[in-house]
């Protein structure tokens, strides 16, 4: 409840700020100034947490999986074929600049987190009843965000605007920067947030969800990766592989349910939750791509469906196939999944809800949370990076990791991986596929690895789609001072 304050208490000095400066000369009783707000701790805080609740919007969650799943081979799009024309145009590579899932549902969305992350980190300087530790750290936590945000638009559209303070109300004429100049800012703000920032461990339980140093590694690790830096990319990987307290759990499938969130092979999740009074689809703090993802017309919207060629991914005997893949038929707690609409017959369990678990109010509320970035992902990307810097013991080291927690104990299936030179690199990709299936990372792994007119829809055009088109209103706004990506 107190973070949910924070949020409102953080719009509604947004509004303020957008008002008149008569208006703010007139100071109301009872009427807390956006200068008198930003004078505590409190208020910092506060606008730190508006910083955050992007992430929760309902249009940025579930584009994470349009993006990441359904532009992939993993999965399509699934459900009636009128419902989400948008996300199939992205799916066959037909998406323009006016898609709105570009513009409203990302651009929009991660830029406005990029704001409050940057008023954040200018406000620090005007609180009068903070201590130097705990400034450091909201800081820290304001330059961690900014730098996802800036990954998740790298990685997009490429270079984009880049704001590392406040703008000018009105200056909207600010091209792109460069590639390696966005990712040189993401290098910077993780790596200070490494430095000022407190352990997973060291959080209370309030705080679970918060940034961490291991988050802010892991993350700089994965933007050395995308960059093909592999040996700085290899060394941050290291460092979470060497903190004793995150291990791969036994289980595989526990940690994609309400029991197994915030685990011990869980560096950083979305947190989300059920609310009992509260279910509009922007204030209920609930994980709205659930809805989207599960059965249609039993629970769920139907979209999102595992593909044929997802399905046959997996090694025979693979537990993590089920642990990931609902079939058709299948009957849970009495209630059998065959959504209407079906495309596939298949659904993701990672993104699945069972009857005993869903929230009472509303569909939209589901409590579970996004995992961002966990260990076996680490561990896998450390393999890709030693493989590129000549080190194949230790890439088919993490490699065998993954599998032997996957074999759970049976060796008669997914023996240790013993390739080398080539082969080795396909089995890691292999590897990545069937690990991280359905958490949105496929699209992107294609994409960085050059893979696109191998693997995705026939419509890929290399040069052309391996990035999205920047948002038409954008470059309007901008009176051309944005320019477009080639081929659009």
């Amino acid at each position: 409840m107190k973070k949910l304050l924070y949020i409102l208490a953080s719009v509604a000095v947004v509004m303020m700020a957008s008002c008149s400066d008569e208006f703010l000369e007139k100071k109301k009783q009872g009427e807390q100034s956006s200068e008198d707000f930003y004078k505590t701790q409190d208020g910092l805080e506060g606008q730190l947490i508006a910083a955050y609740s992007e992430l929760k919007n309902y249009r940025y969650i579930s584009n994470r999986f349009f993006l990441g799943d359904v532009a992939s081979d993993d999965a399509t799009k699934g459900s009636e074929p009128g419902d989400f024309v948008s996300a199939k145009e992205i799916e066959e590579f037909r998406a323009t600049s006016s898609n709105f899932q570009f513009h409203s549902w990302w651009w929009t969305r991660i830029y406005r987190g990029i704001y409050y992350a940057n008023l954040t980190i200018e406000k620090a300087d005007v609180v009068e009843d903070i201590t130097e530790e705990d400034k450091n750290r909201i800081v820290g936590e304001a330059r961690f965000l900014r730098a996802y945000y800036y990954s998740e638009l790298v990685r997009s559209f490429g270079g984009v605007p880049l704001f590392d303070e406040v703008p000018d109300v009105g200056n909207y004429a600010i091209p792109r920067a460069t590639a390696e100049e966005v990712y040189q800012l993401i290098e910077e703000d993780f790596a200070y947030a490494a430095t000022v920032l407190p352990r997973k461990s060291e959080l209370l339980d309030e705080e679970i969800g918060h940034a961490t140093r291991e988050a802010a590694i892991g993350l700089l690790g994965k933007a050395y990766l995308y960059q093909e830096k592999w040996g700085q990319a290899k060394t941050e990987f290291q460092k979470i592989i060497d903190m004793t307290d995150y291990y791969l759990i036994p289980n595989y499938g526990e940690q994609f349910t309400l029991a197994g969130e915030n685990g011990p092979e869980s560096i950083w999740e979305i947190q989300f939750f059920e609310s009992k009074s509260e279910s509009s689809a922007w204030r209920n703090g609930g994980n709205f791509s659930t809805v989207f993802v599960m059965p249609r017309n039993i629970w769920g919207w139907g979209l999102m469906q595992p593909t044929q060629d997802l399905y046959d991914a997996y090694e025979t005997g693979d537990p993590r196939r089920e642990a990931t893949i609902i079939v058709r038929g299948e009957e849970i707690e009495g209630e059998v999944q065959a959504g209407s609409d079906d495309v596939t017959g298949y659904y993701s369990r990672k993104d699945f809800l069972k009857p005993s678990e869903r929230p009472t109010l509303s569909s939209r509320n589901s409590p579970l949370n996004e995992i961002v970035i966990r260990l076996a992902d680490v561990y896998l990307m450390y393999a890709e990076a030693a493989y590129h810097t000549g080190d194949e013991t230790n890439a088919k080291k993490y490699v065998n990791e993954v599998r032997k927690r996957a074999r759970a104990g049976d060796n008669t299936i997914l023996p240790d991986v013993t390739s080398s030179g080539a082969q080795l690199l396909k089995d890691i990709y292999h590897e990545r596929r069937v690990e991280l299936a359905l958490e949105h990372h496929r699209f992107w792994d294609v994409i960085r690895t050059g893979r696109g007119d191998e693997l995705l829809h026939e419509n890929f055009t290399p040069g052309k789609n391996e990035l999205f088109p920047i948002p038409q209103a954008e470059i309007d706004a901008s009176f051309g001072a944005i320019t477009q990506n080639p081929g659009y």
